[in-house]
């Protein structure tokens, strides 16, 4: 606890620099304890690589559990990622607990304003989420710096915006997934699983978009019904789907300068798992 001991003689100039010497601290039975925010665990954050439309990326907050009122926090954007182009940000809404609420995203940054009801035991509640954008467009990896800026209280009291040095900001890595592609053609396709073994033809159709292709039948006519489906080529790791057939999912590689594709594929109906190599002809 630190002591300060004022004098008769001590100016009105020099009590007031004292005053705001502690606007960031807070009395708590009667001590004086310092108010603070920051990212809970910033180290695990910075230098985090998130991919291009990836699932959405959650970050913690810790708030004070002994200022009981609500708290307003304002972060900046740094970096050469866009808001709104490569990123979003969100709050949570998955539960019926009172998450922060989020104003005034823009390029430079937002405000978190967190409730009067959290504490430690409730930290993971302090989070907002960080949505990483695809845009069809192969322009490289983006760099994203998140740094708390300043943090208040209802009633005006400022606080500090790190417990420790560095803990106020991390950098996240968005992974360009939009490397030129060329997946198009006919392929020989390799088929062995729970459907059987063989081989025979497969058509990779382009589709809208970079690194989007679609395929007429990913069973080989094992099933007596085709699965159609469409994947995605995110600079060479693959994933896909069926609209019409909602258990089925693709994952894999593709090496397009030796026109060859590896898929892992699953169908929830069976259940059933086959894979298929292809090469192009």
């Amino acid at each position: 606890m630190k002591k300060i001991i004022y004098l008769i003689s001590i100016s009105l100039v020099f009590f007031a620099m004292s005053c705001e010497e502690f606007t960031d601290d807070y009395i708590l039975d009667g001590e004086r304890v310092t108010a603070f925010v920051d990212f809970n665990s910033y180290d695990s954050y910075d230098g985090s690589i998130v991919n291009e439309g990836a699932d959405t990326s959650w970050f913690r907050i810790n708030a004070p559990a002994f200022v009981l009122e609500a708290t307003t926090i304002n972060l900046t954007f740094g970096g050469d990622a866009v808001y709104g182009t490569d990123f979003v940000v969100v709050s949570y809404t998955g539960d019926n607990r009172d998450y922060p609420t989020i104003s005034n995203a823009s390029a430079s940054g937002f405000t978190i304003t967190i409730s009067i009801d959290h504490s430690f035991e409730d930290a993971d509640q302090n989070i907002f989420g960080i949505v990483p954008l695809t845009d069809d467009a192969s322009d490289g990896d983006k760099s994203l710096t998140i740094s708390i800026s300043s943090a208040s209280t209802e009633s005006g009291m400022s606080l500090r915006t790190s417990r420790l040095e560095g803990q106020n900001s991390f950098t996240l890595t968005l992974k360009d997934i939009d490397c030129p592609s060329d997946l198009a053609g006919t392929y020989t396709a390799v088929f062995a699983g729970d459907m059987g073994a063989g081989s025979l033809t497969m058509e990779v159709f382009a589709e809208e978009g970079n690194g989007n292709y679609s395929v007429a039948d990913f069973t080989a006519g094992a099933f007596g019904v085709a699965i159609p489906g469409i994947f995605k080529d995110a600079c060479g790791n693959i994933s896909g789907e069926s609209s019409d057939y909602p258990g089925f999912s693709i994952s894999g590689t593709a090496d397009e300068a030796n026109g060859t594709i590896s898929l892992s594929c699953s169908y929830d109906g069976g259940p059933y798992y086959w894979t298929i190599e292809m090469t192009k002809q």
